[in-house]
């Protein structure tokens, strides 16, 4: 078997946050027919699981799934639940759904059994409590150019942020644009709409920010080695239509990852951005005894800044 083969499954992530489709990549199964696992948790949001077959890069199709497959949870090698398969709709997918909150310093690890295949299973916590950077825009820059609003962000890293010791995080930001009315001499907010927008960063720093799944931008971890390493400074683009629609608010998403959730994740991007996929060098970080995938907890901090 080599590792230079891949394979694609997707996986809607049931978060109570967020619920999204991510596109994951996995080496082909030997003969052994193991399978694969996907799964992430954070505080307060219940755990979850997807399990899949292994199948080949070949296949366009998502991978079959299991749904005789057995999910056991533990903590601290305690067994804390058994996990039902529960379906979602929007991603056409099953997920293995444990009705437990995960709590800090416990090591969890989730052990999968389905008929005529190995067993398999990954262990992962929490990462550490940290304090929270800053989302700040700076309103007086902001322009209009190109036929796009121009709009400056940084984000401001504390000085007591313990990033030395762990240098494991990743962003993204939502946008909405506010619908105005002129009334009179002042303009009315009308209507809300989520929009895309575009990310950029400066120059010096764009070296150390790749973008990644879900349309986060994972931090490489020298970056925090770097002369400095306090502010991330951002540019956010919106289309311009028309002085009436204006980018009126973005909601900032820091991410802390474990150390296993950054190295899966900084193997998923050599993989996206190498140009030939199936010969990529670059194996993919795999934390599943007996298969393949990725089970890792991360911490979310989100703040909302108003930007007119």
């Amino acid at each position: 078997m080599t590792d230079k083969f891949t394979q694609t499954i997707f996986a809607g992530l049931l978060l109570v946050l967020s619920a999204c489709n991510s596109e994951i990549i996995l080496p082909i199964a030997d003969p052994e027919q193991k399978l694969a696992l996907l799964g992430t948790f954070s505080p307060n949001t219940p755990m979850y699981v997807e399990v899949s077959l292994v199948q080949s890069v070949l296949d366009s199709l998502p991978a079959d799934q299991p749904l005789d497959a057995r999910v056991s949870l533990f903590a601290d090698n305690n067994l804390v639940g058994i996990c039902p398969p529960q379906y979602d709709s929007v991603s056409t997918r099953w997920y293995w759904i444990c009705d437990v909150l995960p709590q800090s310093d416990v090591r969890y690890r989730v052990e999968v059994e389905a008929p005529g295949r190995p067993m398999v299973q990954a262990a992962d916590q929490l990462p550490p409590v940290d304090d929270n950077p800053e989302f700040w825009v700076d309103t007086a820059h902001i322009k209009v150019e190109s036929s796009q609003w121009q709009v400056p962000v940084h984000i401001r890293i504390p000085s007591s942020a313990n990033y030395v010791s762990h240098p494991w995080f990743m962003f993204n930001f939502d946008a909405q644009i506010g619908v105005f009315e002129q009334v009179d001499s002042s303009w009315k907010l009308t209507e809300l709409h989520a929009w895309p927008i575009l990310i950029n960063s400066t120059a010096s720093q764009s070296g150390f920010l790749n973008r990644s799944i879900n349309n986060y931008i994972l931090i490489q971890s020298n970056f925090w080695k770097t002369t400095n390493p306090q502010t991330i400074d951002l540019t956010i683009t919106f289309p311009f239509t028309s002085p009436a629609v204006r980018p009126h608010s973005l909601i900032g998403k820091w991410r802390t990852l474990s150390e296993t959730g950054y190295k899966y994740y900084t193997s998923v991007n050599r993989q996206i951005n190498y140009d030939n996929p199936i010969s990529s060098p670059d194996a993919l970080y795999n934390n599943v005894v007996g298969g393949w995938g990725n089970f890792s907890g991360f911490r979310e901090f989100r703040d909302t800044i108003i930007i007119q």
